[in-house]
């Protein structure tokens, strides 16, 4: 589970990476805001979870608010990428891959909810920080045991 542990201590470090390209993406497009810190109120229960999160960005129109939505994680994963790409197969290579995925996963559900909510009304479980934590949970699993059953 060494691949699982690794992808956990990654994972802050994608998030990061993530809001901070939106950030990047944000100014770019000629518009600007505020990486911060905010509490997210889970959806099944009375707890919240801190979460990293860029503003500034409903100020867009529509083309460039989907460029700013795909922009940040897809980015972020550009350089994690690489690195898995370099690293020797194994548990940190799966750990990278994994956080990879999660960042695609991101660059897919951002946009996507925001098409949805142009024309329908989405599924509330789209931004449940149990589904954006669930997914990437998941995601490390997966990856953990396929190079685990690889060795096997």
């Amino acid at each position: 589970m060494k691949a699982f542990l690794l992808a956990l201590v990654i994972f802050p470090v994608a998030l990061l990476a993530h809001e901070g390209m939106h950030l990047v993406v944000l100014v770019g497009l000629g518009g600007h805001g505020d990486l911060i810190i905010r509490s997210w109120q889970l959806a099944l229960a009375d707890a919240s979870l801190p979460a990293f999160h860029v503003t500034g960005g409903d100020a867009l129109d529509p083309g460039r608010h989907l460029l700013f939505e795909f922009g940040g994680p897809a980015l972020a994963a550009v350089p994690l990428a690489i690195l898995a790409w370099q690293a020797r197969p194994g548990a940190v290579r799966s750990a990278l891959v994994a956080n990879v995925a999660i960042l695609a996963f991101f660059a897919l559900l951002e946009p996507g909810y925001e098409l949805l909510e142009r024309g329908f009304t989405p599924p509330a479980f789209l931004i449940w920080p149990e589904f954006n934590y669930g997914v990437p949970l998941l995601l490390m699993l997966v990856f953990a045991l396929r190079l685990r059953r690889a060795r096997a």
